[in-house]
């Protein structure tokens, strides 16, 4: 159904955001993670809210995101982030939070398996290589306006 469907699209959005804070930490001045990952938080809280309210009606999806963003970090930032990507006790707690949303019937067994082995590394993988992609471009924007 369709609050079923944009809890976990918000579920993954939120994992992402965590996750290029961890790879910003590894990979970014101080100053640019910290102009970043705000940044990126309040822009996926911001289109998250417009989409929800497409498909589910009025609401404040926003302040909703932004809270459980909060307490997913809590709970993710214990967890292993090394070599540019999620520990398995991270990986865990996603596919955790996705298995809820989706239910524990048999039918859906799976979810957690394929949100641990194949979803969350993949999505993590795209992510750390459009970092990396964005901060190439923006230090040949550097050097090229230096020359």
């Amino acid at each position: 159904d369709d609050v079923q469907r944009v809890a976990v699209i918000r579920e993954y959005l939120i994992f992402l955001v965590h996750a290029a804070d961890r790879l910003a930490f590894d990979n970014l001045e101080q100053a640019d993670r910290a102009a970043l990952v705000p940044a990126l938080a309040l822009a996926c809280a911001r289109q998250f809210h417009r989409n929800a309210v497409e498909v589910l009606g009025s609401g404040d999806y926003q302040a909703q995101f932004i809270e459980t963003l909060n307490r997913r970090n809590g709970h993710y930032g214990e967890c292993s982030f090394g070599e540019g990507l999620p520990g398995y006790a991270l990986l865990r707690a996603f596919s955790d939070h996705i298995q809820a949303i989706m239910g524990n019937d048999q039918t859906n067994r799976w979810v957690m398996d394929q949100v641990m082995d194949i979803d969350g590394p993949d999505v993590v993988r795209q992510l750390a290589k459009s970092m990396s992609n964005l901060h190439a471009d923006k230090t040949k924007g550097a050097k090229t306006s230096s020359t």
